[in-house]
């Protein structure tokens, strides 16, 4: 899935009104509203040792499309890569369809049973091809 990527940092303890840019931000993803217009969806967990890989390539993250992946076993989403190709990111209503078709998820039976109704298809169109 395609997100806005906002990275919003904490407050400065030494200076009121700004922010501490030393510190780990808060990852936030933004799903396109049209427009100009975006939504929060979720925030995104990134470890320290990601954070500091992260800092040391230079790179300005925040305010880029990320491509983010759903990782079941860490209950969290995990960035695949940039899309600096993309202006925004998906609209809300392609994320909502496709975080249904996540949570729905496929049966591996229903899997099985098409891949041999393929299977005795194909064995059985061969002989016409030859």
């Amino acid at each position: 899935v395609d997100f806005k990527l906002e990275l919003r940092f904490p407050p400065s303890k030494t200076h009121p009104d700004g922010l501490d840019y030393y510190s780990k931000p808060t990852f936030v993803l933004l799903a396109w509203a049209g427009g100009n217009k975006y939504d929060h969806f979720d925030t995104m967990r990134i470890s320290d040792d990601e954070w500091e890989r992260m800092k040391e390539t230079g790179d300005q993250f925040d305010d880029r499309v990320v491509e983010v992946v759903w990782s079941f076993a860490e209950r969290n989403w995990k960035i695949l890569r940039f899309r600096d190709d993309k202006k925004h990111g998906n609209h809300k209503d392609v994320v909502g369809s496709v975080i249904e078709s996540i949570q729905d998820g496929v049966e591996v039976d229903a899997v099985s049973t098409r891949i041999e109704n393929t299977n005795r298809l194909c064995i059985w169109l061969t002989p016409l091809f030859l």
